[in-house]
């Protein structure tokens, strides 16, 4: 499952922790979130970052009408 939590603490630090993304798709999904949360001062990857990205399934319905 893809998931994208933001957290914002009370002292104005925030946090974008990405799960389900495989490779380095994660920055660009997340690219428009950090520009708009202000610089970003780290990033720490998890093991799916190094996994190969998973090709995207496409699924389509036919009829034969």
């Amino acid at each position: 499952m893809r998931r994208i939590e933001i957290v914002i603490h009370r002292t104005g630090k925030s946090e974008v922790k990405v799960a389900g993304i495989a490779g380095g798709k994660c920055t660009e999904i997340t690219s428009a979130i950090e520009l708009a949360l202000g610089k970003t001062t780290e990033r720490r990857f998890t093991g799916e970052a190094c996994e190969p990205e998973k090709p995207h399934e496409y699924i389509s319905e036919s009829s034969d009408e």
